[in-house]
């Protein structure tokens, strides 16, 4: 997207159905919104992989049948100011998400990832589970805002949420095997980036790398 664009897609996900989404967007000035509907025994995968510059994207699961379940991945290199805001709806027994969200932090990038899961009372045997991180290089200040809003006691609910710079003891290590710090600093990014992605999109990412870090 060479312009200001908005973006605005819903799914809906038929019962006993598995769906992949893989969305690669590069771009500036882009404000998407995208809603999946999942119903019963429903299995979604969504692997996000982002490039823009003052991005802003808002995403809405409702997990509205017993069984579905969610795997969110999303991955961004953040250069200018980006927000995220990520919500996902237990309205059914025995639902599960698992939402992963990474940022690598350079340049000018803000990066914030406001996360929220939602179990209703009454929707037993839900499964809540976010792992967020940012690698910030940068002395900007970034946020990840994991929000768990838990009504039923028989559920589950866990999250994780960290930012820092590069890990100074994963740095060492790899010099210390013989790989230089620049060649070190990018199998570090590499493998952060590609962790949960699929594996047919291992090549994008490495090209990705190389536009930052030659």
């Amino acid at each position: 997207v060479n312009e200001e664009r908005k973006i605005n897609i819903k799914f809906n996900i038929i019962n006993e159905s598995e769906f992949l989404l893989i969305d690669k967007k590069n771009g500036k000035n882009i404000k998407s919104k995208y809603q999946y509907e999942l119903t019963k025994n429903t299995k979604v995968t969504i692997n996000k992989i982002n490039d823009c510059t003052n991005n802003k994207e808002y995403d809405l699961a409702n997990l509205d049948g017993e069984n579905a379940y969610l795997k969110y991945v999303l991955k961004t290199i953040c250069t200018t100011p980006e927000i995220y805001d990520i919500n996902v709806n237990h309205n059914a027994k025995d639902t599960s998400s698992d939402v992963y969200t990474s940022g690598i932090n350079i340049n000018d990038g803000v990066l914030t990832f406001n996360i929220t899961g939602v179990v209703p009372k009454g929707q037993t045997g839900s499964v809540v589970n976010q792992i967020n991180r940012i690698i910030n290089f940068t002395n900007n200040k970034c946020q990840v805002n994991p929000n768990l809003l838990i009504d039923e006691m028989n559920s589950e609910a866990n999250h994780s949420a960290h930012i820092s710079a590069l890990d100074d003891d994963d740095l060492f290590y790899l010099k210390s095997r013989g790989i230089n710090s620049n060649d070190a600093v990018k199998l570090i990014v590499k493998s952060y980036l590609m962790s949960e992605v699929c594996e047919s999109e291992n090549e994008y990412i490495v090209n990705l790398i190389k536009k930052y870090w030659r």
